[in-house]
């Protein structure tokens, strides 16, 4: 034997456990990586936070100056009226005491008289101020009440878009699975799959050894060619077999209620011009899924046994009117695989419940 070959076999060990010490550092390396990258995107976002808190600050501020402003104003309007009481309490003391003097109280007669039409016609303009302030007032409460709902509405838009979100993401990750699935049986049964795949075994296994950036090229290059040709026979398969396993996991959404007319009223996250084209008789993928959140709220109420319940379409929403209390029932819709998407039933705010009342008087 020669002196290498002595020092290879005297040292198959420490290169082993080098080998293995390299991919535990490597392995470090990504974490602490990983966990830099979360400081700083935490650090972003406690910049954003700062920055938001700023502005309600800058905002507070200002409107305590508004306060200040008025709050004067109130004062000097609150001294004039002591003003004007005075003096008019004076007038009628100098008329009770010039009885005897006719000239001096018919010029204090009419020294009164003129102050009282200076107060008229400053009477008349506070009046005039008054009736446009209530016109403000009346305006910017129609507005308020339009924010409201307009809140509202894009809140059941978010909860909608997310349960779209969810049936097409599970549907995806169904679809990438399923095609794993395929791969693996045509692996089996298949000589040019089976061939396919025991070169990507083995270039990856070659990769994972390699050091010379030419041959790491040259290897990436080849599996690229490898992958691309199992992709176009399964697509998303080795995407699925990178990615894990489906998640299990149950999503909560909070809906809201009001009461009206003895009866309570969930509002759905189904738009008003889906609810329409099914009423139409139009299908497609948003109309199945609103039929599906119909459906699972018509479930959980025993609507399907009683017929007691019903679902209205008033103006901007859709509603779900049941005579059970919506705290008892339990609203849960499956999706595809083995997640579900639980709705969470609260009493809608008091003012939103107002800004409807107003909308719909007669609903």
């Amino acid at each position: 034997m020669s002196l290498q070959d002595f020092i290879r076999e005297t040292t198959i060990e420490i290169n082993d456990a080098l080998t293995s010490i390299e991919e535990k550092r490597n392995k470090l390396i990504t974490d602490r990586y990983a966990a830099d990258e979360r400081i700083k995107r935490f650090g972003t976002e406690i910049s954003a936070y700062k920055t938001r808190e700023i502005e309600c600050k800058d905002k507070l501020k200002k409107l305590n100056d508004n306060i200040r402003i008025i709050n004067k104003e109130i004062e000097e309007i609150e001294n004039k009226r002591r003003k004007y009481i005075e003096e008019l309490t004076q007038c009628q003391d100098e008329i009770a005491n010039s009885e005897k003097d006719k000239k001096t109280t018919e010029a204090k007669q009419i020294e009164i008289n003129n102050k009282i039409k200076d107060n008229k016609r400053e009477y008349d303009s506070y009046q005039r101020q008054l009736e446009e302030i209530e016109k403000e007032r009346e305006r910017i409460r129609s507005q308020e009440i339009f924010a409201k709902l307009r809140a509202l509405k894009l809140y059941l838009e978010k909860v909608n878009n997310k349960i779209e979100e969810a049936f097409s993401g599970q549907e995806e990750q169904r679809s990438r699975f399923e095609a794993l699935k395929s791969l693996k049986e045509a692996r089996h049964v298949d000589p040019y799959i089976r061939e396919l795949c025991e070169q990507r075994d083995e270039f990856q296994s070659i990769l994972k050894k390699a050091t010379v950036p030419g041959v790491i090229t040259a290897l990436q290059s080849e599996l690229v060619k490898i992958e691309n040709q199992l992709e176009a026979r399964f697509p998303g398969a080795l995407q699925a077999e990178a990615g894990g396993k489906i998640s299990d996991k149950n999503n909560i959404e909070d809906l809201f209620y009001y009461c009206a007319d003895n009866k309570y009223r969930i509002l759905l996250p189904i738009t008003p011009n889906i609810w329409k084209s099914i009423e139409e008789g139009n299908t497609g993928f948003k109309e199945e899924l609103a039929l599906r959140i119909a459906w699972c709220f018509a479930k959980s109420s025993g609507t399907i046994e009683t017929k007691n319940d019903k679902f209205l379409l008033i103006d901007n929403f859709c509603y779900f009117e049941v005579h059970l209390d919506p705290q008892e029932l339990e609203a849960t819709m499956q999706l595809p695989g083995s997640s579900s998407l639980l709705f969470c039933l609260d009493k809608l705010p008091k003012d939103i419940e107002e800004a409807l009342n107003n909308e719909n008087p007669n609903s």
